[in-house]
């Protein structure tokens, strides 16, 4: 997968943080053992919960977001998700990288993609 402008909310930290879930869907694929994939993305991935949402969630705040509750509880499952897909990275093999490549797919399609887009939408026509 490549970055794409039409991606972008905010052109800066917020983009720079989504390219990350790109960049670990595509070390997912280009992984040659559950090895490579593991001590990197679960690292990576832990971080990326951490913190961005945390970011995501102080931009909307500022730009006076009015999704801003509902956004956070997608964030907490998300998490919750993410933790537990860690947690089976470990110990399932490539069944859970496959799961966890989906995963996050499947968040990039139907998260950034489309709610994260609304707050760009939002900025935009606030302005």
């Amino acid at each position: 997968m490549e970055w794409n402008d039409t991606y972008s909310i905010d052109g800066g930290e917020i983009d720079r943080e989504h390219k990350i879930i790109i960049d670990l869907i595509n070390q997912i694929e280009g992984a040659e053992a559950l090895q490579d994939v593991t001590e990197n993305i679960t690292s990576t991935l832990e971080t990326y919960v951490a913190e961005h949402f945390l970011h995501e969630e102080e931009y909307m705040a500022s730009v006076g977001y009015p999704g801003l509750e509902e956004h956070k509880e997608m964030h907490r499952k998300f998490s919750n998700v993410a933790v537990n897909m860690i947690d089976e990275l470990g110990s399932s093999g490539s069944v859970a990288q496959i799961e966890l490549k989906t995963f996050l797919q499947n968040w990039l399609q139907a998260h950034i993609l489309d709610e994260d887009m609304k707050i760009r939408d939002w900025v935009t026509a606030s302005k």
